[in-house]
């Protein structure tokens, strides 16, 4: 099996339901509850927001056996099951390979390869421009892009609300989105493969969700170009489901 690299990948995240992924904006109780969006009031996923399911994603795949081997490489740095201190590959390790959370990630001795963009919304842009401009928002709230949303505690005895718990946040709709990765040094297929796994074992994104805020798919291709021209693509799935043969390379 010829070994192939790749030099990004571009990444596909479709939302099945309503999603909050703040702005890092506001003041008092309304701090990041604004939703991000772009200058045409678009929504926008942050390339960070996306960094952390990806690490996320990554971390979780260790959980399988099919993973032993890689998981006894994770640094300390990386294993939240470790005492302190807990020193990344670059120190605790110097002159080794990284392992592979430090390799695509970093840590704070470190940069990862990946250099992170905010993604896009591709859904239905004919219509969410228009209906954003105007102010205007379909009654029908499935139809809404942006929709307030509150929530509160109560006291379970009295069925009244706590004091200084009301909050409120805007939520996104099922919107699609999609963006590039790209890679600060050529990836080989052995190391994409599991950004690929981690990526397609990811169910979720943003806050709630363990209320099932968020729920997401995700897809996505690697590409390789040689003297500016792309020479070669490879789909997340077609790699996954060949990922024994792939990590023998």
């Amino acid at each position: 099996m010829n070994i192939c690299y790749y030099n990004e990948a571009t990444v596909q995240i479709k939302l099945k339901t309503q999603y909050h992924v703040g702005s890092g904006f506001g003041l008092g109780r309304v701090i990041d509850s604004l939703l991000r969006i772009n200058p045409d009031g678009v929504p926008v996923l942050p390339g960070t927001t996306v960094s952390g399911i990806v690490a996320q994603g990554l971390y979780d795949l260790l959980h399988f056996s099919f993973f032993e081997r890689e998981r006894d490489t994770i640094c300390a740095f990386h294993n939240p099951h470790i005492p302190e201190p807990r020193l990344p590959c670059a120190i605790s390790r110097p002159g080794e390979d990284p392992c592979m959370l430090c390799y695509f990630l970093g840590s704070s001795a470190q940069e990862g390869i990946i250099a992170w963009e905010d993604f896009t919304c591709t859904s239905d842009k004919e219509l969410i421009l228009p209906m954003l401009k105007s102010g205007k928002c379909s009654a029908d709230e499935r139809q809404q892009y942006i929709k307030p949303y509150a929530s509160h505690k109560q006291e379970m005895r009295t069925g009244t609300v706590l004091d200084r718990h009301l909050f409120f946040f805007e939520e996104g709709a099922a919107l699609e989105f999609e963006g590039t990765i790209r890679f600060s040094e050529s990836v080989q297929e052995n190391k994409a493969v599991y950004l690929a796994a981690a990526m397609l074992n990811t169910r979720a994104v943003g806050r709630r969700k363990s209320r099932g805020k968020g729920a997401c798919k995700m897809s996505g291709s690697f590409a390789s170009f040689e003297n500016n021209k792309q020479v070669r693509t490879a789909e997340f799935r077609e790699l996954v489901e060949n990922i024994e043969d792939r990590k023998a390379l």
